[in-house]
């Protein structure tokens, strides 16, 4: 579907404090209380393993929920976008929590701004945050007694294209209950892709396809539901346990096109139509318990289940001739399990976090065009542990190893697949002196290959083209590491990164020409894998305080791959800019993004190029937004396969998004008597599996 439519105690530096003292309390992983305070830009709280951003009193005076706030805050290298609720950072997803706890953006949009204490940003996520890139983590203060509502929608003013969402949180002493909803819209939206296909048979004749768009559509409605219950004993006893639902209605992308070939045969029409609706409720429960002398006990269960088809219809037509037909369904019937234990200690100066992991899945998919079933079962065990020291308050060093056990197992097999990977992370940080830190970087984490990637069912994709996936691949690991140099100063800060990454034996894809089908075949392997370098710059300048503020990031990296008889390099550079003015309440804000290229096996992804511009007001509660989307330019994403044989060149672009005015209307409020915060500290979400039809 499209992607926008569709530690311890250590010595700390605040900067933009206008009074009083930040408390050592703020320092304390486990304390998500702050005292009050006036301020007119954000403080920054630097430690060795995460950034903490204080939001100013104006900020969140001007924001209409927690995603609204996180704009408006304009931390560095995070690019934010509150029209189609996303995040990223240099086209890197971001993980996002409430008090340690993961959750997704509709319930950030859940949080009113005045409860939010403090914004930890962990662009180097410890051990327990698994394989996620970067954690956004909002700590926010809870009531003792009474509530609060938040209810927002947002529209456009000519399509189908809008978002709603509502929240309703009561409490009562220890007690907190919560009610949650969130709609994402995208009806009927005309979508269209350009495609330039190339082919080159092994006998050394050639091909060229071009297919012009004449029509197409994105028509979808996701709804994510939940209730909640979170009980808090304070400096004791915190549990919190949810029931969700998730859904997906219909959820059809279509493309209708003109197809013509080089050898002057008659033009082609194409339709090609995808679906995937489902059903995914689920059940968490966690609990931690402090059992004194500075250590915690952490408990974190999660269980889903996935009911859901996968669905394409694909036809050529040349006159009166029907070229092929191909139609696939795929049916998935999936379980998954997630467990999490941690046991935290905690010194003066120190601190230590040792825990184990289990994920399991069972995966039952029907392929209905070829008869066939298939049946998986995946287990994952991990066992970490990481230590985290401060040295004179000056250098700071964590270390820590994964241990990560998989065992998979087919139902068509006797035997059964195991991995055994090994994780190392190790972080060193030196204040040089009070704005700028520098902080040394090595990272790793286990990948999974995917349900698409394992599947053994071979599917046409058109008439040259097909796809099958390789059962035996294996788990892989990939590494990073960082230096990065960060400075803050009350009207100017910023951060400069190097990096490098080497994936080893990644699953990556290639492609081969079959004889049997007479057809191109793409599949997967544990290849040489892929290498990496980049740089990236993210600076903020406070132009005028409190009136004019711009950021942006601008990032180079160089990436090579090397698989089954290919090797492929890739130069980009990608970036976005924002430019903020506020006065008399108002905010204007106005962004352009530059679409991230990556490469993979022989995949180039590059990434959505959009720009906006929205004002908003908020008076007494209400919050009022108008603004416009890619207001000039074209939006577009791109897909480009470089394969010897196959050449393809793919954009998907919507008028649905360009110039596309859009209305907001949100309000929030809340009502009783302040209380301590409910933090949480790990969490053990599972995905439930999802299989994918083959499509271009």
């Amino acid at each position: 579907m499209l992607g926008c439519i569709i530690g311890a105690k250590a010595e700390n530096v605040v900067y933009g404090k206008a009074e009083g003292d930040i408390p050592d309390s703020i320092l304390d992983d486990r304390t998500v209380q702050l005292a009050e305070v006036t301020v007119s830009a954000t403080p920054v709280i630097h430690k060795v393993d995460r950034e903490l951003y204080i939001p100013s009193n104006d900020t969140k005076s001007r924001s209409n929920d927690a995603l609204d706030l996180l704009q408006n805050m304009q931390l560095p290298t995070l690019n934010v976008n509150t029209v189609l609720n996303t995040i990223d950072c240099a086209g890197q997803s971001v993980e996002v929590r409430i008090n340690g706890r993961k959750v997704g953006v509709e319930q950030i949009k859940s949080i009113n701004p005045g409860s939010v204490v403090r914004v930890e940003y962990h662009d180097s996520p410890g051990l327990r945050y698994g394989s996620a890139d970067k954690v956004v983590d909002f700590i926010v203060r809870n009531r003792e007694h009474g509530g609060s509502l938040m209810l927002n929608a947002l529209h456009s003013v000519k399509s189908g294209f809008g978002n709603q969402n509502g929240d309703l949180k009561l409490n009562s002493g220890n007690s907190q209950w919560e009610v949650n909803y969130y709609g994402q819209m995208r009806l009927d939206l005309p979508v269209y892709r350009e495609n330039l296909e190339n082919y080159t048979f092994n006998d050394g004749s050639t091909m060229e396809r071009i297919e012009t768009p004449i029509g197409g559509k994105c028509d979808y409605y996701d709804m994510h539901t939940f209730v909640g219950y979170n009980y808090l004993k304070t400096d004791k006893l915190n549990a919190y346990a949810r029931l969700y639902l998730n859904s997906g209605f219909n959820n059809e992308l279509s493309h209708d096109g003109i197809l013509t070939n080089d050898d002057e045969t008659l033009p082609i029409v194409v339709h090609d139509t995808q679906r995937s609706p489902g059903f995914n409720p689920g059940l968490n429960f966690y609990l931690d318990y402090i059992i004194g002398n500075g250590q915690t006990l952490v408990f974190d269960v999660n269980g889903s289940y996935y009911k859901g088809k996968s669905g394409r219809n694909y036809i050529e037509i040349a006159g009166s001739d029907t070229l092929s037909i191909i139609s696939t369904l795929i049916k998935d019937n999936n379980y998954a399990l997630s467990a999490e234990g941690n046991y935290i200690k905690e010194w003066e100066k120190a601190k230590l976090t040792v825990g184990t992991q289990y994920r399991g899945y069972w995966n039952g998919a029907y392929y209905e065009f070829d008869d066939v079933k298939s049946r998986s079962r995946e287990d994952v065990a991990t066992i970490f542990g990481e230590y985290f020291y401060n040295i004179k308050n000056k250098l700071t060093f964590s270390a820590g190893v994964a241990l990560t056990y998989s065992n998979v197992r087919h139902s068509d097999k006797d035997e059964s697949s195991e991995t055994l990977l090994v994780c190392p992370r190790l972080t060193a940080g030196y204040r040089i002196n009070r704005a700028s830190q520098l902080r040394l970087i090595l990272t790793s984490n286990a990948i999974n290959p995917t349900l698409t990637q394992l599947s053994p069912v071979l599917q046409n994709v058109d008439m040259l083209q097909a796809q099958i996936g390789n059962p035996e691949l294996a788990p892989y690991s990939s590494y990073k590491v960082r230096l990065q140099y960060s400075y803050v100063a009350k009207r100017v800060s910023g951060q400069i990164t190097i990096w490098g990454a080497r994936t080893p034996r990644a699953v990556m894809d290639y492609r081969e020409w079959n004889n049997e089908i007479d057809k191109f075949v793409t599949s997967w392997g544990n290849q040489w894998g892929i290498a990496s370098c980049g740089v990236s710059i993210s600076p903020r300048i406070v132009v005028i305080p409190q009136w004019l503020t711009v950021s942006g990031s601008l990032m180079f990296h160089h990436d090579y791959s090397r698989g089954c008889n290919y090797k492929h390099s890739l130069n980009s550079m990608s970036g976005n800019a924002q430019i903020q003015l506020t006065h008399w309440g108002a905010t204007l804000t106005a962004m352009y993004q530059k679409g991230n290229k990556s490469l993979w096996g022989e995949t180039i992804e590059e990434g959505e190029t959009m720009s906006m511009i929205q004002l908003g007001y908020r008076w007494r509660g209400f919050g009022f937004n108008t603004g416009m989307f890619v207001p000039i330019g074209r939006y577009s994403r791109g897909t480009h396969i470089i394969n010897r044989n196959v050449d393809i060149q793919r954009i998907l672009r919507t008028k649905a998004v360009e110039q596309l005015a859009f209305v907001s209307v949100s309000y929030n409020v809340d009502w009783g008597r302040k209380s301590k915060n409910i933090s949480r500290l790990i969490n053990s979400e599972v995905d439930v599996r999802q299989s994918q039809s083959a499509s271009k």
